[in-house]
């Protein structure tokens, strides 16, 4: 079974983390990389950001939405039957977001599903041999949210970063398109 890895990619709103962890899944699996994808197409700027995104894919990569029904068991089948021993995740802010909604107004147990979630990345990666970007947005520096539900989503998704930073291999930081190892040292991306 291949070597699997856990790379973490965060950063802030347009710190280039989605740009790098193409570059970085393009070095790690070339042609064969699933594309996991977890923005829903709510309205036309979202619609606008995701064929965007869809662009700049090889359009050998296969992609997948997990937008919907969200769960550490959804995860699981995803990535276990993903189609490449590559796996792209973008992005856990998204994931969680779903993660949060579907619970609402339950917090408890939009907190515990979302750290199931982590878990389930973390595990079925190792236990599949497959290797695993996560693209993640890094909540810890903005301003605090004026409303309860976002006071509640930052602090559940900064969680789950946490929990999957613990277990990733290496950790990049983001920030004005420079990548910043923080834990580990990232594969040398491909030019």
């Amino acid at each position: 079974m291949p070597h699997a890895e856990l790379h973490l990619v965060t950063g802030g709103a347009r710190s280039g983390k989605s740009r790098y962890a193409e570059r970085l899944a393009r070095t790690l699996g070339g042609d064969h990389v699933a594309y996991l994808a977890t923005l829903a197409p709510l309205d036309d700027e979202m619609r606008r950001r995701i064929r965007r995104h869809r662009a700049r894919r090889p359009s050998t990569w296969t992609t997948h939405e997990l937008t919907q029904n969200v769960n550490a068991d959804a995860v699981t089948r995803h990535l276990a039957h993903a189609p490449a021993a590559t796996i792209l995740l973008d992005c856990l802010a998204g994931l969680i977001s779903t993660v949060l909604l579907e619970h609402a107004p339950d917090d408890t147990a939009a907190q515990g599903e979302a750290l199931a979630v982590a878990d389930a990345l973390a595990a079925t990666g190792r236990a599949t041999g497959k290797t695993l970007i996560v693209v993640t947005n890094e909540v810890g520096s903005g301003v605090v949210p004026a409303t309860k539900l976002g006071r509640v989503y930052r602090d559940i998704l900064g969680l789950t970063n946490q929990r999957l930073a613990a277990r990733a291999d290496t950790v990049t930081l983001l920030t004005a398109g420079l990548p910043l190892p923080l834990k580990g040292e990232p594969p040398q991306e491909n030019a």
